[in-house]
């Protein structure tokens, strides 16, 4: 099925499992409930697809595109890594009859416009990916790798979001979180060094425990210390929480 055009295809309840999408078009497709799971999609255009309910457990997604694509209760979740299938899988690649691959990491994928909300990306790696103006509402992404992502503008307002309670913490170091509303947000724990929270609103968030050494919180709205308990690191300002961070 490579570079297939399935735009505006219903493809609800689909069994793609495995499949070689790379670089399909799913534009304004239908795939409620679908299964991506361990399916090649690098390069797969999702854009304004409906996605609810799906799954992509395990799938690689280099550089695919979910812009403005229905996203509610997908789950973007690392493969079980110890079930049969996954082992034989592993041995296969050994012994150079599947290429190897880390199912674990997705890199540069775009999620701008995304629609989200109560999504489970628990244990995901999303090196550089984009959420420009995504809604992240609810999004259950504890102990996540987010380094160097653009949540510019994204929604996690009122979510009580996992973001950050997983051990180990969730990485968002050099992430854009520009104009992000993350009000009442939880973020206690996560690794924040040189994150940009310029402009953003952040009342109520919990940054209890979180590394904030050299995020840059110029212009946040909503600061208050009491947010910043046994936080760790100097921010920018330094004195933009109320006291100076420790070091």
């Amino acid at each position: 099925m490579r570079r297939a055009d399935l735009s505006s295809v219903d493809l609800s309840m689909a069994l793609l499992l495995k499949a070689d999408l790379r670089e399909c078009l799913f534009q304004h497709a239908t795939c409620l409930a679908a299964r991506f799971d361990g399916a090649w999609a690098q390069g797969a255009d999702f854009g304004w697809a409906d996605l609810r309910n799906s799954s992509f457990r395990g799938a690689s997604l280099a550089e695919s595109s979910f812009g403005a694509a229905e996203l509610a209760r997908a789950d973007f979740r690392p493969q079980r890594l110890f079930t049969p299938a996954a082992v034989n899988r592993r041995v296969q690649a050994r012994e150079g009859r599947l290429p190897r691959r880390r199912p674990e990491r997705v890199d540069a994928v775009r999620f701008d416009n995304a629609k989200l909300s109560e999504a489970i990306m628990t244990n995901g790696r999303f090196p550089a990916a984009s959420f420009v103006d995504a809604d992240l509402r609810g999004v259950a992404i504890d102990d996540v790798y987010l380094h160097a992502a653009d949540l510019r503008r994204a929604a996690f307002s009122g979510s009580g979001i996992l973001f950050a309670t997983g051990v180990p913490p969730a990485s968002l170091t050099d992430t854009v979180l520009t104009s992000a509303d993350l009000s009442f947000a939880t973020l206690d724990g996560a690794k924040l060094q040189g994150a940009s929270f310029r402009y953003s609103d952040v009342t109520g968030c919990d940054f209890t425990g979180a590394d904030i050494g050299g995020a840059d919180f110029t212009g946040a709205r909503g600061l208050h210390p009491s947010m910043f308990l046994r936080a760790t690191g100097t921010p920018v300002p330094p004195d933009c929480c109320g006291r100076r961070a420790p070091v």
